[in-house]
């Protein structure tokens, strides 16, 4: 099951349902809620609100709008933001794989090569023997990043 809110000034709208449904839907609702307000809520993905916009989305949806879906380094990047997002302070090769197949996502097929390339790119920093962390840099290349 999946779930996506908008808000638009007084207007809000929430869409619900399997995640394949949430997928295909989200972009026209939110298009057809701009239209009817008549104003275009600012989508610029800068400060806090940032990884609290990353955090509202189903894993599948910002694996899409991060062109994450098809890219193994991108997809465990952006995985990881996401378990981040969910206030996931360090994150593990194990919990990313959980956290795709939870989602129905494709899983990896060399979770650790994604791992090593992600951080020799300097997008992720280890934090003792398994646990990581985004760096801005990888926020950045997301296209999530502050600023």
């Amino acid at each position: 099951m999946a779930k996506i809110s908008f808000s638009i000034g007084d207007v809000s709208f929430e869409l619900e349902g399997s995640e394949q449904w949430v997928q295909s839907s989200w972009e026209s609702s939110f298009k057809s809620m701009v239209a009817f307000t008549g104003s275009m809520p600012n989508t610029n993905m800068t400060g806090s609100s940032n990884m609290d916009g990353v955090a509202s989305k189903p894993l599948g949806i910002l694996l899409k709008e991060t062109q994450a879906d098809k890219n193994p380094q991108r997809k465990y990047l952006a995985t990881a933001a996401w378990l981040h997002a969910k206030g996931q302070k360090r994150v593990t090769t194990a919990l990313v794989n959980k956290a795709l197949k939870d989602n129905n996502q494709v899983k990896l097929s060399h979770p650790s090569r994604s791992l090593a390339d992600n951080k020799k790119e300097g997008f992720i920093e280890k934090d003792g023997e398994r646990d990581f962390f985004v760096t801005e840099e990888g926020l950045k290349k997301l296209g999530i990043a502050n600023g």
